[in-house]
């Protein structure tokens, strides 16, 4: 039995990518799918660990990553330093966990998002990725003894990353801001169930055994409490049956020759363990595409006084857009590649 978590960063800001990470779990065999049950046998990950004297925890990144007031010129940094290393050890562990064999944040990012690498590399402000590695070492390896213990195995781990003309663009051809998150996210779930399947349970199962069974878990997407219209189009083909529809939960089983998936939509779905490290990773990916950003154009910013920093959330988006019009002009940067327009 598979669990797909998903959970998004960046869906408020004006300025930097919309991320999208998708985790894929292997649970053991015959155990219960009940919530309550799920939430005792991922318990393991929301124990905190130290490493390298940096805290490594599964919780929703909003918790994990506090960055420092950006609107206050004497806001120390220091906070926001040590949730970025937080999210970056946490990162760390996981990749190892599941045998990632790209050490080098690029080299990651490529895999990690191989749709979105040719955006990515024609936005000159997010293409300034640094070179630096993910952690290695015994102390990564007892972190993962310890989040296994129940049987569960990390098995992957994707992103989608959209630059503001990626956004604009699909927008512009008639999916509201709803809409773009829902079918993004939904098609990297359709991707991980239609996937080749390397399970060793799967080889010699007859064709009608042979369903990729999955349960499937996202944070509610902004105020949506319907999707089984998305699902439909998403899932083409397949039968979308809605199992219930409420204020805090909405759930669809999703059944086609190959697949057969309960899909649930939570608020703060994010609490569950698997939607808090799928939040991890994508506010991890943004955050450093975030410096990216920062950095370029602090490069041009010839003004005496530093260009203090952006997280790109509107009002300091506009404040930071309105410090880097002359760059803007200068460069001859098209506004619908820099901003969203919703």
């Amino acid at each position: 039995m598979l669990l797909i978590a998903t959970d998004e960063a960046g869906y408020g800001p004006k300025l930097g990518p919309l991320v999208i990470g998708a985790t894929t779990w292997h649970l053991p065999t015959g155990c219960s799918t009940e919530l309550d049950d799920l939430q005792r046998l991922f318990s393991p990950l929301a124990e905190s660990h130290q490493v390298a004297g940096v805290k490594v925890v599964i919780n929703d990144s909003k918790a994990v990553f506090k960055p420092k007031s950006l609107s206050s010129k004497s806001s120390s940094s220091k906070s926001g330093t040590d949730s970025l290393q937080s999210l970056h050890c946490t990162v760390s562990a996981a990749n190892f966990w599941h045998c990632c064999q790209h050490r080098r944040f690029v080299d990651w990012i490529a895999a990690i998002a191989p749709h979105d690498r040719a955006a990515i590399d024609q936005t000159p402000w997010l293409s300034d990725l640094d070179q630096g590695e993910f952690d290695v070492g015994d102390e990564l390896e007892t972190v993962v003894a310890a989040w296994r213990r129940e049987g569960i195995e990390l098995s992957d781990a994707r992103a989608r990353i959209l630059p503001a003309a990626k956004f604009n663009h699909a927008c512009d051809g008639g999916l509201n801001k709803a809409d773009l998150l829902s079918e993004t996210t939904l098609g990297m779930v359709r991707e991980i169930l239609t996937a080749p399947s390397n399970d060793s349970d799967q080889s010699s199962a007859s064709p009608r055994d042979a369903k990729r069974n999955a349960i499937v878990f996202c944070d509610r997407h902004g105020g949506r409490r319907y999707y089984a219209g998305v699902l439909q189009h998403v899932f083409d083909g397949a039968s979308v049956q809605v199992v219930s529809e409420s204020k805090h939960l909405s759930v669809y089983r999703v059944s086609s020759e190959s697949i057969d998936a309960t899909i649930h939509f939570t608020v703060k779905g994010d609490s569950f363990a698997p939607v808090a490290l799928s939040s991890i990773y994508a506010k991890y990916i943004r955050e450093r595409m975030m410096q990216s950003l920062n950095r370029y154009f602090a490069k041009f910013h010839s003004d005496p006084t530093a260009l203090r920093p952006t997280a790109g959330y509107p009002t300091d988006a506009d404040r930071f857009l309105n410090d880097i019009g002359s760059i803007i002009d200068q460069k001859q940067i098209d506004h619908r590649n820099l901003v969203r327009q919703r």
